[in-house]
């Protein structure tokens, strides 16, 4: 899985979709998100923003758990199957795949999103905006910048409705959950263009993914294991070779 991640990242898409095919063959039915071992919690995030997202809102609970990251394959392969053709423009069989993984984990956000970006590429703008209004609130698997690229995600496709002033109000709202995109006041700018007058853009703004890897604040590595802990009152990752180190 790691591997076809980094082959996804230096554009060879077709041996990536080779090894990913590999890890979606042997897919279950269902799959275990998270279990208790030996009074840890065991849970399978992609990313470390997600991971962290669910440490912090479990904090945020009271919950005082310990709790170890651990790889996560057949949701991911099948994610990155739907991008892939999302990206070749083979957009129905995109939806297939990610339909495929959204039942295996349907509390990620990333499924929706993705499947809402084929629709618009078929232009299903409405089916589009209604996939995206399911990712509404934070919680221990949507975060603040989940909610972010939701909403640049319907701020597009309303400027493609020509709903100026809706797009405006929700890349707006999109800057309470992620204050930090260019890509959201960059659209802003572009709506007041299109507002004066000015031509509609031939290129499309495509969202960029989080990196698919937890990263080892002490190292800096990309980690298959790791846990979470506190460093000067952060919330950080820590790989496995790292923790004695913290002993």
């Amino acid at each position: 899985m790691q591997r076809a991640v980094s082959l996804l990242g230096r554009g060879n898409l077709q041996e990536a979709d080779r090894l990913l095919h590999e890890v979606a063959a042997i897919a279950p039915a269902e799959c275990v998100y998270s279990y208790l071992r030996d009074g840890s919690l065991q849970i399978k995030f992609w990313t470390q923003d997600e991971f962290l997202n669910y440490v912090m809102w479990q904090q945020g609970t009271g919950t005082d758990q310990n709790v170890t990251w651990i790889p996560s394959a057949y949701p991911r392969a099948l994610y990155h199957l739907g991008f892939i053709r999302v990206a070749t423009g083979d957009f129905e069989e995109a939806i297939q795949y990610l339909q495929e993984g959204r039942k295996l984990e349907p509390s990620n956000p990333k499924f929706i999103i993705e499947v809402a970006q084929a629709n618009v590429q078929l232009g299903r703008f409405w089916a589009a905006i209604a996939l995206l209004s399911e990712v509404d609130r934070p919680g221990p698997h949507t975060s603040a910048q989940d909610l972010g690229v939701a909403l640049r995600a319907e701020g597009f496709i309303l400027i493609e409705m020509g709903e100026l002033d809706l797009a405006e109000e929700v890349y707006a709202q999109s800057l309470e959950f992620d204050p930090r995109s260019d890509l959201a006041l960059n659209q802003l700018r572009y709506i007041d263009h299109l507002r004066k007058g000015g031509r509609q853009a031939s290129v499309k703004v495509i969202e960029n993914r989080p990196q698919d890897t937890l990263v080892c604040h002490r190292c800096g590595a990309a980690v298959r294991e790791g846990r979470v802990t506190s460093v000067n009152g952060r919330i950080v990752g820590e790989c496995a070779g790292c923790e004695p180190m913290r002993q």
